[in-house]
């Protein structure tokens, strides 16, 4: 039998995932995929950084190159073949989905 989610847990996750998330992409700055060695570099570093927020909330990350990236936060998993950012924005439609179908806890 699968565990049942905490969805108390999960709305109060809701807005920190989110921050985190948008730090993120803020932290990329304005670097365009022209000059592909700085992209690459400020994604990794955006990247790590957020897979250090995301533990440090208790969630985990998982990275399956040419594959594709997961994180459970929360009891909650999401994945997506478009890397971190992508699973994340993926677990908050998840998230908010559950705890909307809870009738907003």
């Amino acid at each position: 039998m699968a565990k049942s989610l905490d969805l108390n847990c999960i709305a109060r996750l809701v807005p920190q995932v989110q921050r985190l998330v948008d730090q993120r992409s803020e932290s990329r700055g304005d670097v365009t995929s022209t000059d592909y060695d700085k992209w690459r570099k400020q994604t990794r570093e955006a990247d790590e950084a957020l897979t250090s927020a995301i533990q440090a909330l208790g969630g985990r990350v998982i990275t399956r190159p040419a594959q594709n990236t997961s994180v459970k936060i929360g009891g909650l998993s999401s994945s997506s073949t478009g890397g971190l950012w992508a699973a994340c924005t993926n677990w908050l439609i998840a998230a908010r989905n559950k705890v909307k179908a809870q009738g907003d806890i």
